[in-house]
């Protein structure tokens, strides 16, 4: 069955990427760590491929084409962990 994650997941997953679990945390946020923590562990066994060699010049080319008014309109959006 796949793993939805949500809004408590981003947290737990700052949490985890900032602190590495050592601060407090409320209850909620601690139960997710172990569901961010499942999934990235299944992320760690996945296979790594060599990226591509145009990806530095492939990534520039995005961030050009990429309207800074939509960052201003929406500085704090994230997308979505996974769906």
């Amino acid at each position: 069955m796949p793993k939805k994650l949500f809004e408590k997941d981003a947290q737990a997953l700052d949490l985890l990427m900032e602190t590495g679990v050592e601060g407090a945390c409320s209850e909620s946020v601690a139960d997710r760590v172990c569901v961010v923590e499942s999934v990235l562990q299944l992320i760690g066994q996945m296979p790594v491929d060599d990226p591509p060699a145009n990806l530095v010049e492939k990534t520039i080319a995005r961030c050009q084409r990429t309207p800074a008014a939509a960052h201003e309109q929406y500085p704090n959006h994230r997308p979505p962990l996974m769906s």
